[in-house]
Formats: C-alpha cells, sequence, structure tokens
C-alpha cells in the first residue's frame, strides 16, 4: 500500500466583513492515475480539528464603476426580425478592498420588461 503526506499552503483574504473569520478545511478529495477517489466531507474531517481564526481588515467600501458601455464595433441600433440578436457591454467594476463575489447586469427596455444576466 502506497501513502503520501500532502500540504497545503492557501491564502487568506486581507479584507473580510467582520475583524475576524474562522476558517476551517471542510473538504478534501483524493484521485489517482486510476481514476479511483476518495472523499472526506466536513464531518469525516472535524476530529482532525483543522481550523483556525484569522484577523482580518475590515471591509470598509463596496465595489463601483468606473465604465459601462457598449462593445466597440457594434451597431448603435439592432434590428430584432426574424432571428435573436445580441447587444454586448463592457462594465469596469473594481472594489479596492476585498473584491466581489458576484454580480448582475439589468437591462430595461420598452414596457417596463427587463432582462438580467448575472
Amino acid at each position: 500500500m502506497a501513502s503520501a503526506d500532502y500540504s497545503y499552503a492557501f491564502p487568506v483574504p486581507q479584507y473580510a466583513a467582520g475583524s475576524t473569520a474562522r476558517w476551517a478545511v471542510v473538504g478534501a478529495t483524493a484521485r489517482d492515475d486510476r481514476g479511483g477517489t476518495f472523499t472526506a466531507g466536513r464531518d469525516a474531517l472535524a476530529p482532525y480539528d483543522a481550523a483556525f481564526t484569522a484577523t482580518h481588515l475590515v471591509d470598509s467600501t463596496g465595489p463601483a464603476y468606473d465604465s459601462l458601455g457598449t462593445v466597440l464595433d457594434q451597431p448603435e441600433y439592432l434590428y430584432n426580425a426574424d432571428a435573436s440578436v445580441t447587444a454586448k457591454y463592457r462594465l469596469n467594476i473594481t472594489d479596492a478592498e476585498s473584491g466581489f463575489f458576484r454580480g448582475e447586469l439589468v437591462l430595461g427596455g420598452p414596457l417596463r420588461i427587463t432582462v438580467t444576466d448575472g
């Protein structure tokens, strides 16, 4: 039987929603070259106390955008007669501290119809 020990160092974010955060290993998966896998979840890993508390700087600013517009080389007006058309937008969002996880873009059209992506 072959065995191995591995270690992994992962970066802890500098900013968080609060001044402290508890981090824990809650899942691990091992795969071999023959397609075999082993998976351990939160319950299986709990006895090993693979958790720690980190001190963070509190994120004091939210994300902001500095530009929004259509992609170049796209017609100013799009005509939807027999087939769908695609309008491409470029939105640049920044967050000087922690960054952002996910967002959405909502477009408003005639008759108060909206389209959401994200």
